[in-house]
């Protein structure tokens, strides 16, 4: 069922359940907006998407004004532009009173989309005096700035429909602003609130400092690496669609920042598929605990670590990706290279606010932990901020290459998908058990967007039993099904964002609800045009781990693998 009103004078067509403002948007006219989402519900709190209803002279909100048939709207009258510009103003002074980049010059998305209104920024003297910000738990993840929040509730309702409900409203009426439920539940830090935040009130707590300071040390030898889901999004802050294509542009950008050397986290996404591959055989073979969790997502294992501890034996021991790689930097290779480990900083860039909290954890340290093995993590969004204070315009870089280390197999290249980490385990585990690769390398039963997908894979003899499962909120469903049936599945994977890591929580901001999946084909279609589309064929991985073996016992299992404890929060 569709419905047709006319804006400024042209036809537009809204589907059922479609908001003005959305079948505006969809028909190419550039209202503005900030506090909209396209998949959440509409709070009318930034009030900028103002329209006129030509008949009754109305003044209303276009997110929450649902389309009449023949219905004439206007975005363009004298009081539509007055009470915009009035809104638009208020919010930014709110805005650019406490925000980081503002107060240091830096590029700034808000103050960007603000100047683009026609608002004059120059007005707007940011105060460099900072109050109190708060930290969920003094955690190095996210931050949050009360004197910014203008109450559209969109990270409480992101928190309950894909987290833990940690987030809740504190206060009435004009008071209200985003509250926590501490020591009721667990924030895993996974950032979903910051990815709909419109105002910056939510964002990860900044590591741009850091990294400044140490690409400018020449004491140091920098080495950035980029995530796998990073190359699906980095374009979209210039505006880009997610795009294949731009792993070299990636690359080329990461240049800009004049690192020592450009690796990739997909060189430890092999190692971490290879490790995590051996533990499921011998699970299955020797009657280990079952099913095998991921424990890639660090929201994921923090949660088991503080709500469900009874899982902890059921996550494998293999490290996450830019562990693995670092790890293989600050040893295996800085002997082979005659650098000190201690002079070498390791920079990753993700899509995960949760990761600056799995850098920080001892366990995972290396030389008799003293060693961390990644010293700074910078979101998606970091990044950009960094490359437009440069001047790096998008469209204008040439493809680059990594350096030497960075190769990696097509199997690497989706561990930012839902799903990828399985199916990219799965070729392996084929691999080992039978010593030829996969029939069909693409297992599609694994991908897509769903919250729970599950599946079967004839492995030689044996069933394996696989599934998946897209933020913490589809759990239950799963360990309903394990309470039912113990050996209902042999091997689970779980993420913590709705999507993967493509739609982590330091990704770019999106309105369109098809960029995850965008981002997912993406990502795709990288393995599919890959020469190598599994781990045990990375070279440079299998040097590394025949290093490893020759290693003592202790040394081998404290670099390939970490182990988990039950935390109160």
């Amino acid at each position: 069922m569709t419905t047709t009103f006319f804006i400024d004078g042209q036809k537009v067509t809204a589907k059922d359940g479609e908001s003005v403002l959305q079948a505006a948007l969809n028909a190419g006219f550039d209202i503005p907006h900030v506090c909209f989402g396209a998949e959440l519900k509409s709070t009318e709190s930034c009030r900028t998407c103002l329209v006129e209803n030509e008949e009754t002279g109305r003044i209303t909100t276009s997110c929450s004004l649902v389309p009449k048939e023949g219905m004439k709207l206007s975005t363009k009258t004298p009081m539509v532009e007055k009470g915009r510009k009035i809104n638009l103003e208020l919010l930014f002074a709110n805005h650019q009173k406490k925000c980081p980049d503002c107060a240091e010059g830096r590029w700034c998305k808000i103050a960007e989309k603000c100047k683009s209104r026609g608002l004059d920024l120059k007005k707007f003297a940011p105060r460099t005096k900072q109050g109190k910000i708060e930290r969920f738990y003094d955690g190095p993840c996210i931050e949050f700035d009360p004197n910014m929040c203008i109450n559209c509730k969109k990270c409480i309702e992101v928190c309950r429909s894909c987290s833990t409900a940690f987030l809740a409203e504190k206060g009435e009426g004009k008071h209200a602003t985003m509250g926590t439920l501490t020591g009721k539940v667990a924030c895993i830090f996974c950032g979903q609130c910051t990815t709909v935040c419109p105002t910056g009130a939510l964002r990860e707590v900044r590591s741009i400092k850091q990294a400044e300071e140490a690409l400018a040390d020449p004491d140091m030898f920098v080495i950035i690496q980029p995530a796998p889901a990073i190359r699906a999004a980095l374009g979209e802050g210039w505006n880009q669609k997610p795009d294949n294509t731009s792993t070299g542009k990636m690359y080329a950008a990461l240049r800009k920042l004049n690192p020592n050397k450009i690796f990739d986290i997909n060189f430890g996404a092999d190692i971490t598929t290879s490790v995590e591959a051996n533990e499921l055989v011998e699970r299955i073979e020797n009657n280990g605990v079952l099913p095998m969790f991921t424990s890639c997502c660090p929201s994921w294992v923090r949660y088991v670590e503080s709500v469900q501890p009874q899982l902890i034996p059921n996550l494998t021991s293999a490290r996450s990706p830019h562990i693995h790689s670092g790890v293989a930097y600050k040893t295996w290779w800085a002997e082979k290279n005659n650098i000190d480990p201690k002079k070498i900083c390791v920079i990753s860039v993700v899509p995960c606010t949760a990761k600056k909290y799995e850098s920080s954890r001892k366990e995972l340290f290396i030389n008799d932990k003293s060693i961390p093995p990644v010293d700074i993590c910078l979101t998606t969004r970091e990044l950009i901020i960094m490359l437009k204070s440069r001047g790096v315009e998008w469209n204008k870089l040439k493809e680059d290459k990594a350096d030497a280390l960075a190769e990696h197999s097509g199997a690497a290249a989706i561990y930012g998908a839902s799903g990828g980490v399985m199916e990219s385990a799965l070729r392996n585990t084929y691999w080992k058990l039978t010593g030829k690769n996969m029939p069909n390398l693409d297992f599609k039963p694994v991908r897509g967007i769903q919250g729970v997908k599950s599946a079967e894979i004839k492995i030689g003899k044996l069933t394996v039993r696989v599934g998946v499962i897209s933020t913490i909120r589809n759990l239950p469903f799963i360990l309903m099904q394990l309470k039912k049936d113990p050996k209902a599945y042999h091997y689970i994977e779980v993420m913590a964002c709705p999507g993967g890591c493509i739609n982590g929580g330091g990704q770019p901001q999106y309105e369109d609800k098809n960029v995850v999946k965008e981002r997912q084909e993406s990502l795709y279609d990288i393995d599919s045009h890959k020469k190598i589309r599994t781990a045990h064929e990375n070279k440079e991985v299998q040097n590394y781990l025949e290093w490893i073996e020759k290693q003592e016992e202790s040394i081998k299992e404290s670099f390939l693998e970490t182990h988990y404890h039950e935390t109160e929060i």
